[in-house]
């Protein structure tokens, strides 16, 4: 069986499939509308966008919970400013790493890094997929489920920091 190149998608679906720039103006519009938690887990931050709207966001009172890995950070870029900017804010902000070597498969190796990638807004809304929060990611090809369900939104969340290793406070 062969699937038509295109089919009509309806924007009440419970689930969509988005390239990268129609994720970004979706995920963008969700969190300007986020009332009670927006949680993003990701190997990089740094996207300018979502941090204008997560900024916003804390400041009308969402819950903001952010988990990225901790490598990535060390080697510097603007998610430390970024970073330090919610957290004064008050959102929680946790660096972490991926799973040892020595965990998965018995032997010494590189450390695994944080490599989630997953956006959860109000408990109800979720987007995964292959987009990192980054500026690269608005130009890079890219592919993200938005799943508006709130058993996923939970499952989403708790796999994310399922998934961390050795979590701190930033």
């Amino acid at each position: 069986m062969v699937l038509p190149l295109r089919q009509e998608v309806h924007s009440a679906a419970p689930v969509q499939v988005l390239g990268g720039s129609k994720f970004w103006d979706d995920a963008l519009k969700e969190v300007a509308a986020t009332r009670k938690t927006a949680f993003v887990a990701s190997m990089v931050y740094d996207n300018s966008r979502l941090q204008t709207q997560l900024v916003a966001a804390r400041r009308r009172g969402v819950e903001v919970e952010i988990l990225v890995d901790r490598v990535f950070l060390q080697q510097g870029s603007w998610a430390d400013k970024r970073l330090g900017i919610l957290k004064k804010l008050g959102a929680k902000v946790f660096l972490a790493s991926g799973k040892p070597y020595r965990e998965v498969f018995g032997v010494t190796g590189l450390p695994g890094t944080y490599h989630a990638k997953a956006l959860c807004l109000d408990g109800f809304v979720s987007y995964l997929g292959s987009a990192n929060h980054s500026n690269n990611s608005q130009v890079n090809g890219e592919v993200i489920w938005k799943v508006r369900h709130e058993v996923v939104a939970a499952q989403t969340y708790d796999e994310a920091w399922s998934e961390a290793r050795d979590v701190g406070a930033y």
